[in-house]
């Protein structure tokens, strides 16, 4: 009897020491697995934002510089003595408008918020407005450009594209706003997810240091059964000897 017993407790002595350990590298897993799925969730946010963030600076320096572009392409205008070099302007104008117009379509805010979207609405209004300026001074006489140019460009052109840079200034100023908050939320939620590493880093010493010590009470228990079931049996064939002698 004592060979099968023995071998019994063998077996449940590793079972429970496999089980052990096998909760013990549960625990690390599930603490390492949640910690990566965090980390990962907040990278994905941070290249998001920043993204968008460069996307958006990237399509108003665009329309800033069409909208320069369209003021040098009337100033040469004025400052030029051949009326047939009109048209041309003109049409130049017009591209850098619809280059202006496609920047602006595209445009994403950092953050959809109200303030914003009511500033690129105004900047839409500022832009179609210089925009509708250029084409007057454009649609005067040719032959008074050259004298009354620089009158044309500082009473009529340059006020509008000094409205059109600070409207865009403005945007530009809400989205570093907006970028430096939410990478100050992001560093917020990384400090946070951090504390909460060590916190979990803690309870899985803990549940392992648990697990190991039920593990090492259990197999000490049995070890005592096996100990106490071998004296047993050696006493029970010590009297069947002294019954058969």
């Amino acid at each position: 009897m004592a060979g099968p017993i023995s071998a019994f407790a063998s077996l449940t002595i590793k079972a429970a020491l496999f089980l052990g350990f096998g909760l013990i590298g549960g625990v690390w897993l599930f603490a390492g697995y949640s910690f990566a799925g965090r980390m990962a969730d907040l990278e994905r946010r941070s290249i998001a934002i920043n993204a968008r963030y460069m996307r958006a600076q990237d399509l108003l320096t665009t329309a800033r510089g069409q909208v320069l572009m369209g003021s040098v392409y009337v100033r040469d205008a004025l400052l030029d003595p051949d009326p047939a070099t009109a048209a041309d302007y003109r049409r130049r104008l017009e591209e850098s408008y619809r280059a202006t117009d496609a920047a602006l379509q595209q445009y994403v805010p950092v953050v959809d918020a109200p303030v914003e979207r009511e500033r690129i609405d105004k900047m839409r209004r500022e832009i179609g407005e210089f925009r509708r300026t250029l084409l007057e001074v454009l649609a005067t006489d040719s032959r008074s450009w050259p004298t009354q140019a620089r009158a044309l460009l500082r009473g009529r052109i340059m006020p509008k594209r000094e409205g059109v840079m600070r409207v865009s200034e403005e945007v530009q100023s809400l989205n570093r706003s907006a970028f430096i908050q939410q990478q100050t939320d992001i560093a917020s939620v990384y400090r946070a997810t951090q504390r909460r590493l060590w916190e979990s880093f803690g309870l899985a010493v803990a549940a392992s240091l648990g697990i190991a010590l039920l593990a090492i009470l259990y197999a000490s228990r049995l070890e005592d059964s096996i100990r106490r079931q071998r004296l047993k049996d050696i006493e029970n064939a010590r009297d069947l000897q002294r019954l058969s002698s």
